[in-house]
């Protein structure tokens, strides 16, 4: 539910910077799901009524973030900071981690990136048991940032490359990511699923 409130307040959002979102193509590229960035940028390019909009230059074809627009345009337009960022009520993180435990799931922070490390240490008490340390759009110093971190305060450290899909992410590959000790990281995350039953 609070998935459906926060994509109509995406939806105002984009309508207040100016564009124009035309409800049957958003659930035409929606496919009946609730709309990401994926289905609303297919719908503000495809709206004629859009063509004059130099915010989405940079995600048509020829546009300087047309290398990955669909990722791209959620970065610059939905992320916290961004024109049309909308937060997401609902669950609270110690809440979901207790969750996942109780199901016998390793709660693990996915690609942390940018979140403050003061934010991290406060969940692990809460039971988070790990970090994906290494992620395509971590820099070779945030992994070494994360990799330390998890060393620091004994948590595993995970890896996920973030495939999308083609449409979404063209520059990555399902599982192509460079990663140290594969072995080791999945041994490790069945040890601290076993601990869990």
């Amino acid at each position: 539910q609070q998935k459906i409130i926060q994509s109509e307040a995406r939806g105002e959002a984009l309508r207040n910077i100016g564009l124009f979102i035309d409800d049957n193509l958003l659930q035409k590229y929606s496919q009946g799901r609730i709309p990401t960035g994926y289905s609303f940028l297919s719908a503000l390019l495809n709206d004629p009524k859009n063509n004059s909009q130099t915010i989405l230059d940079p995600y048509r074809p020829e546009g300087s973030r047309a290398d990955s627009p669909y990722y791209n345009f959620y970065e610059d337009i939905f992320k916290p900071g961004c024109p049309a960022y909308v937060g997401l009520s609902g669950l609270e993180t110690p809440y979901v981690i207790a969750m996942l435990k109780s199901l016998n799931a390793v709660p693990v922070l996915a690609h942390p990136k940018n979140t403050p490390e003061n934010i991290v240490r406060k969940l692990i008490p809460s039971g988070l048991m790990g970090l994906e340390v290494y992620y395509t759009k971590h820099s070779q110093i945030v992994t070494e940032k994360w990799f330390e971190f998890s060393q620091r305060h004994n948590l595993l450290m995970t890896a996920g490359s973030d495939f999308h899909g083609e449409k979404i992410k063209p520059d990555i590959k399902l599982g192509e990511l460079a990663v140290p000790d594969t072995d080791k990281i999945i041994s490790m995350l069945k040890q601290a699923s076993a601990s869990l039953t």
